[in-house]
């Protein structure tokens, strides 16, 4: 694969700007509408960091393999959206629809080559280590609140028990979904050591015009899941 062509022409596609990610998006959607549901229901913040995630990646080949645990992560952490492998089929051939449509004339059965052999690759990095991941641990792990103390207005500490053994190390963070925002994941560092019961510990801040932190810090209470 030329890693020259694929940035020279990745950088072409993006002086469209966030005509790139609607048009992805809208491929893929109609293509492939199982999917829909893998994403949120808003897709104002995904939109542009997923499909600039994306080519960024793919672009840059000729450092693929040297950024092999980067992308071993990114696979590991899309099982929480239920990512399986014939899913990355359908990315890979939206991807390439996109490219085709900004690029017009100067996408030809080279460009695509090159484009298709780096995708490959990124795909079959991800898909292996999300595959050897599953055989270790859940996609996700299913948790109960055991306590949402209200410290301030904006600053709740939320205490849940993972329904089965949950590993992590102080100074790690985990990602978190709540029942009442669907596929937003958000970031938070565990405030406290691992517990012979379980039980973590997170400082959930409010975020003004935040799509998660508002319902959490003011709305999850003991029982919720």
């Amino acid at each position: 694969m030329d890693a020259h062509a694929l940035q020279r022409s990745w950088d072409q596609v993006t002086e469209h700007g966030d005509q790139v990610p609607l048009y992805f998006y809208s491929h893929i959607f109609v293509s492939h509408p199982e999917v829909r549901s893998m994403f949120p229901l808003s897709m104002s913040n995904q939109r542009d960091k997923f499909v600039s995630a994306l080519g960024r990646i793919v672009s840059h080949a000729d450092q693929i393999e040297n950024d092999a645990a980067f992308l071993q992560h990114l696979g590991r952490d899309h099982r929480k959206y239920a990512v399986v492998a014939e899913h990355y089929n359908a990315v890979g051939a939206s991807l390439c629809a996109t490219l085709m449509h900004f690029l017009g004339s100067e996408w030809d059965e080279e460009l695509a080559a090159h484009w298709t052999a780096a995708y490959q690759v990124v795909a079959r990095i991800m898909v292996e280590a999300a595959e050897t991941s599953s055989e270790s641990s859940p996609d996700w792990w299913d948790a109960d609140v055991v306590s949402a103390e209200r410290r301030t207005m904006d600053l709740t500490l939320l205490t849940v028990r993972p329904r089965r053994a949950f590993q992590f190390l102080p100074g790690q963070s985990v990602s978190m979904e709540i029942p009442q925002r669907p596929r937003l994941w958000r970031y938070f560092s565990p405030a406290n050591a691992p517990r012979p019961d379980g039980t973590v510990d997170l400082h959930v801040q409010q975020i003004d015009g935040g799509q998660v932190s508002p319902t959490v810090v003011r709305s999850l209470k003991a029982g919720d899941t």
